[in-house]
């Protein structure tokens, strides 16, 4: 059977007209270029299907997700593979193929890699930098090819000189409900508290972001002392969905010292 292309991701660094990453049914991935016939490179880190492709800003790493749950990091240019970023999120044992799914934060370091597993999505939060090593994380379930909306964030210390309250200010283009927040502290900084607004059932959620205002969430934490420059590390996993029930995750950083 002819492999068939499942999925691709441009590539703009090198060349005004950029490159194309290819991801195919057999596992291989093709990078291509948009201005002329060379031939093509060829990479392959398993015989699964890959899934989708996420590139860096900068277009120097790309991310993988193959339906056997294994997820690549490699360089776009020579397809060395980031050992520490390769994961197998699921056994080898299941047969039936699995839905990954990946988001990358805007600035390119972080990747929030899941596989679906019953009611959740259930993966790996991976530094592309490799600074810090993968996190484990379990979050709701997110909807199939759904590409939830861009938000612009700020993190703001409230109270800067003896840092207790930490609070993420949110723009969305559009309304987000059920909102889920995991924040995931480097070795600095400790979560003490959430400030949740309403718990239904057993679970618990903060404010509905609403469209095209200010909308804060925030948190309690403990600093021992502040970190040195360069090894900030706050991430926000934010999970909602919006008025058509779809479901999507969100990646908020901020990598710098607070002001």
């Amino acid at each position: 059977m002819t492999p068939q292309i499942t999925c691709s991701c441009p590539l703009t660094r090198d060349t005004p007209l950029g490159h194309t990453l290819l991801g195919y049914s057999n596992g291989r991935i093709l990078r291509t270029s948009n201005a002329s016939a060379d031939e093509p490179q060829r990479y392959q880190f398993s015989g699964a299907a890959v899934q989708w492709l996420l590139a860096t800003p900068d277009g120097r790493t790309v991310a993988a997700g193959h339906a056997c749950g294994l997820i690549v990091v490699f360089d776009a240019e020579t397809g060395e593979a980031q050992d520490g970023n390769t994961c197998e999120l699921q056994s080898e044992y299941k047969s039936a193929p699995a839905r990954t799914t990946g988001v990358l934060s805007a600035d390119g370091r972080w990747l929030l890699a899941c596989t679906q597993r019953g009611e959740n999505d259930v993966g790996a939060l991976l530094d592309l930098h490799q600074q810090h090593p993968p996190r484990r994380v379990v979050l709701p379930l997110s909807s199939r090819a759904y590409i939830p909306p861009k938000l612009r964030h700020s993190f703001v210390m409230l109270t800067p000189h003896h840092p207790t309250l930490l609070q993420c200010r949110i723009q969305s283009p559009e309304a987000l409900r059920q909102v889920q927040v995991q924040l995931v502290c480097a070795e600095h900084m400790e979560l003490t508290g959430h400030c949740y607004d309403r718990q239904i059932g057993t679970q618990l959620f903060q404010k509905d972001i609403l469209p095209e205002q200010f909308n804060g969430i925030s948190w309690c934490i403990y600093m021992p002392e502040l970190p040195a420059a360069g090894s900030w590390l706050c991430t926000v996993i934010l999970t909602a969905r919006n008025d058509a029930e779809l479901v999507g995750h969100h990646l908020l950083t901020l990598d710098m010292p607070p002001a």
